[in-house]
């Protein structure tokens, strides 16, 4: 008996050792050909052939452009995840090296808008799936990071097509990080993503503009224990309570995050059976550590969810809560400072200059060739003011 555990040892490590041995980095980049990243010769210009020939202890590096999980029809085709094999967008094309990146100005999207563009009603399903089994199930070490998830839409009325417009999970519990869910759909459960038996685990996370005709606006989780650190849940709607969470049975637990602007046709427009800590929820502050203010975010409308000035966020989340693999915000600066933390997916906090010439949404004549534009600074920033740089 010793030597058949002697002998089935041996094998598992020559397993671990040969998957070791041979883990790469697949290179993602659209339209290229395959010198197209740093004369690299594993550069693939479609995610889905990257992703069939990923193995565990791969990385795939995925350059800035929009993946879609088909270029056909057939809205049950999604991204599907293995475990052990890591996902990272935001790239140029360029890098050599992981750090490098930059997830803000390379928007590396996987969108579920096949068919015909800007018609949801024939989109993907799912724009992405980890859907595995009670005895080999995904883990963390399946890794989504740095990618804007959009335009998934679960429109089927009944099987697993009706739930997780952006993400469905089933025995499979990956870490997401610095990633961005908008405009996903669920006719059932979770707008964004639907988790079934999952431990999940999200920070630098967003969930903006997702829907659910049942529970769940952004995330739906079913016997599942997942965590959300330092996110941000805006503008999601569902017709039942949970207009950015709902839970049944077993409680996900958020920390260091916000909740804002969520609506439901019943009660709890932001959370049901949730446990949440140092947040600020919208219309509930009990829970420890929790508040209810308005988060004084810079522009959310239109994409940036800094902190302004005055912020009842700013440096009131709980820094003993940060998981030690989370060292960086969603803009790639340090999540701690002098053992402070905001709440949501940003540190620090913003203000910009007042324009006071020419008066704001001012209309010029069409033979108007120049402008002078002048701003004035607000009272708060007139201490420490430095310099600022103006964008157009």
């Amino acid at each position: 008996m010793k030597q058949v555990y002697k002998q089935l040892l041996t094998a598992l490590l020559s397993i671990f050792i040969f998957s070791s041995a041979n883990a790469a980095i697949l290179y993602v980049k659209p339209a290229t050909g395959s010198t197209a990243w740093q004369d690299k010769t594993t550069v693939y210009s479609d995610l889905q052939t990257a992703l069939a020939d990923a193995i565990s202890g791969d990385q795939l590096w995925v350059a800035a452009g929009t993946y879609k999980p088909t270029t056909g029809t057939d809205r049950t085709i999604s991204f599907q995840l293995k475990d052990g094999v890591e996902l990272y967008g935001g790239f140029a094309g360029e890098e050599t090296e992981l750090g490098q990146r930059n997830w803000q100005k390379n928007p590396t999207i996987l969108s579920g808008d096949i068919g015909v563009a800007e018609d949801n009603t024939d989109n993907s399903c799912h724009v992405l799936t980890a859907i595995a089994t009670e005895p080999a199930p995904i883990s963390n070490s399946a890794i989504i990071d740095g990618f804007i998830i959009e335009d998934g839409y679960a429109s089927f009325s009944s099987n697993i097509n009706n739930s997780g417009g952006g993400l469905y999970l089933s025995y499979a519990s990956p870490l997401i990080r610095n990633t961005w869910f908008r405009n996903n759909y669920a006719y059932y459960n979770g707008g964004a993503v639907y988790a079934s038996s999952s431990s999940a685990l999200f920070a630098n996370v967003l969930f903006t503009n997702n829907r659910s005709d049942y529970d769940g606006g952004a995330v739906n989780a079913y016997k599942s224990a997942m965590t959300f650190h330092s996110c941000l849940f805006y503008e999601n709607y569902s017709i039942n309570p949970g207009g950015a969470i709902s839970s049944y049975p077993g409680e996900p637990e958020v920390n260091n995050s916000i909740f804002w602007n969520n609506e439901s046709n019943a009660n709890n427009p932001n959370i049901r059976n949730v446990s949440v800590t140092y947040s600020l929820v919208q219309g509930e502050s009990s829970g420890n550590g929790n508040i209810d203010a308005n988060p004084l975010l810079i522009d959310p409308e239109n994409g940036d969810f800094r902190l302004s000035m005055n912020s009842p966020a700013f440096q009131a989340g709980n820094s003993e809560l940060v998981p030690d693999w989370l060292t960086i915000d969603f803009a790639g600066n340090s999540r701690i400072t002098n053992g402070k933390i905001n709440m949501g997916v940003l540190e620090g906090k913003a203000s910009t200059p007042i324009l006071t010439l020419p008066e704001d949404k001012t209309f010029f004549d069409n033979d108007i060739t120049e402008a002078s534009l002048s701003w004035q600074l607000p009272e708060e920033m007139t201490e420490n003011f430095s310099s600022f740089t103006l964008e157009y």
